[in-house]
């Protein structure tokens, strides 16, 4: 729920957001209460997660992003107050216009994507780019990005009662999962959207629907690049093109990947990450992170067959060292992706739960109850990549490859839901 309110006596105008689940709370009088005593653990949980949302956007300073001047907690809830922003929403300009000129398209979009790569340094991702929560101020109109939806992914991740955020043409596959392995990349399938639908004036088909017939060959969003009108740049056309790639690992996985390719570079030149990438390490780097999924449902690259391990527990990206024979794994990012049991790194003597954390290869890590490493990780997930690195060169790990693993009896797949679990009693079920 969100407000427009005025502060006296100055008459400032500010918004300010309420968190309201109404999946799990209501309002009795002035306050937001749980449903039920069985809410009462997911809303406090959300509210957390609420306000983390709001320590986050606290800290940006950008022309093209909402700008949150505070946060308080009152009526049993919480609040982020926010500049208002006098304008209309793209939305609006799409509707009455029906398309944009490259050049208005282009003036909006580049700014757009300079504020996201503020968002994406942070580990922060908006979740929920459409042309409604695009604001293009009335004064000089530029554009502002408003609404974040993190924290209510978050939520959805966390309770069955709470559902995904997607706005169905926007949202890329992955972000109808839960646990579905969302990053940069899935801002930018959003964006790309964006401007496909200023483009030919169409929203782009859902991509589930894609999803499922991407294997025939009929994808119902038809390539820009392969003829549609001269009205409109190559670089633009093809940029578009492969930011909606429905398999995540083919779209550009950083926003510095898409400017590039918007402004003409070729694909492979685009892949460079930039000198400084905070997910990345210090040292810049010609090959693009690659990624495994790491969990027991269908669908990861690494599956650890245990209870304690969620659906899509976490994620390990790494980067290659310069070209060589072999190719050498150089750094480490280990990304819980929001799992029940967490996940841990060993240091000073303790486990630490961690969000995203730059890992040595050998460094003793936990997810739920189950012990590793990065670089056994690796080594298990070597069939998912093919054991091969960019250009067909041998990727090896370094260092050992063991895994610590409870020996707790057979595998097993459950037929219904494909989750991996072991033991010879009932399919245990999180």
């Amino acid at each position: 729920m969100t407000y427009l309110v005025e502060q006296l006596p100055l008459g400032r105008l500010a918004a300010i957001k309420e968190y309201l689940p109404n999946e799990l709370a209501v309002r009795d009088g002035t306050a937001v209460r749980p449903k039920s005593s069985a809410d009462a653990a997911d809303f406090e949980w959300g509210m957390e997660r609420f306000v983390d949302e709001a320590t986050t956007l606290a800290r940006f300073e950008h022309a093209n992003l909402v700008r949150v001047d505070d946060y308080f907690q009152a009526n049993s809830t919480a609040y982020i107050v926010m500049e208002y922003e006098d304008g209309k929403p793209l939305s609006d300009l799409l509707q009455r216009h029906g398309t944009l000129t490259e050049n208005l398209l282009r003036r909006l979009l580049l700014p757009l994507v300079d504020g996201l790569r503020q968002v994406h340094d942070e580990n922060f991702l908006h979740r929920d780019i459409k042309p409604s929560n695009i604001y293009v101020r009335r004064g000089d109109e530029s554009p502002v990005l408003l609404d974040f939806g993190s924290a209510r992914q978050a939520m959805g991740r966390r309770s069955r009662s709470m559902t995904a955020v997607v706005t169905p043409g926007y949202s890329p596959p992955e972000q109808y999962d839960s646990d579905g392995p969302q990053g940069p990349w899935s801002d930018i399938y959003a964006l790309a959207a964006l401007c496909y639908r200023a483009i030919t004036g169409d929203v782009p088909a859902n991509s589930l629907r894609r999803l499922r017939v991407s294997d025939r060959d009929v994808d119902p969003v038809a390539s820009l690049a392969d003829g549609h009108s001269t009205d409109y740049s190559t670089a633009l056309l093809k940029a578009v093109d492969w930011g909606l790639r429905v398999d995540e690992r083919l779209r550009p996985q950083n926003v510095d990947e898409w400017l590039r390719a918007l402004r003409g570079h070729s694909q492979a030149d685009a892949r460079t990450t930039r000198t400084g990438d905070r997910s990345f390490g210090r040292a810049q780097v010609a090959a693009p992170p690659r990624r495994l999924r790491v969990g027991r449902g269908l669908g990861v690259d690494v599956v650890l067959a245990e209870s304690s391990i969620s659906r899509f527990h976490a994620e390990l990206s790494f980067t290659l060292g310069s070209t060589g024979s072999p190719r050498r794994v150089e750094r480490y990012m280990v990304k819980d992706c929001d799992s029940s049991n967490g996940t841990f790194v060993f240091r000073s003597g303790r486990w630490l739960r961690i969000s995203q954390e730059v890992v040595e290869p050998d460094e003793r890590l936990r997810l739920g109850d189950y012990e590793t490493s990065a670089e056994a990780l690796l080594g298990k997930g070597m069939g998912s990549l093919g054991g091969v690195g960019d250009g067909g060169t041998p990727l090896v790990a370094s260092g050992d490859q063991r895994d610590v693993e409870p020996a707790s009896g057979p595998v097993r797949r459950n037929p219904c839901s494909g989750e991996v679990v072991r033991g010879s009693g009932g399919w245990e079920v999180e």
